[in-house]
């Protein structure tokens, strides 16, 4: 079976741009392991990761919060039960890419970076 995933057009952030992601939280914030690739976490690649390793060490991230509440349901709550609204900034080493599905991003970055960009944290 042919990958949906041909092309990785990785890119430095040069400007704000709000994203969304699944995570773990509490009241305390964010889980930091919500902000780590399968890679960093020592997990196998699978899909899209096994044809691109720089996909395995990316985090999937979308442009608006409800494809996060449906992965949340459609993982049962594994992947966690909250959705951190990130406003990341340029000059912070985060890289971007546009991939596989009209509101998912790549995004590359150091886990207290993205911390650090949760403008809030979500629970239904």
């Amino acid at each position: 079976m042919r990958s949906v995933l041909i092309n990785v057009d990785v890119r430095i952030l040069d400007e704000e741009m709000r994203l969304y992601r699944a995570c773990v939280g509490s009241a305390d914030g964010v889980a930091l392991d919500s902000f780590r690739s399968h890679y960093e976490l020592k997990r196998p690649p699978r899909g899209p990761e096994n044809r691109a390793t720089a996909i395995h060490m990316a985090l999937s991230m979308f442009e608006d919060p409800e494809p996060c509440w449906s992965l949340i349901g459609r993982t049962r709550g594994k992947i966690g039960d909250r959705v951190a609204d990130l406003r990341l900034a340029p000059g912070r080493g985060i890289c971007v890419a546009k991939t596989v599905g009209p509101l998912h991003w790549s995004v590359w970055a150091r886990s207290e970076v993205l911390d650090d960009a949760v403008a809030a944290l979500m629970a239904r």
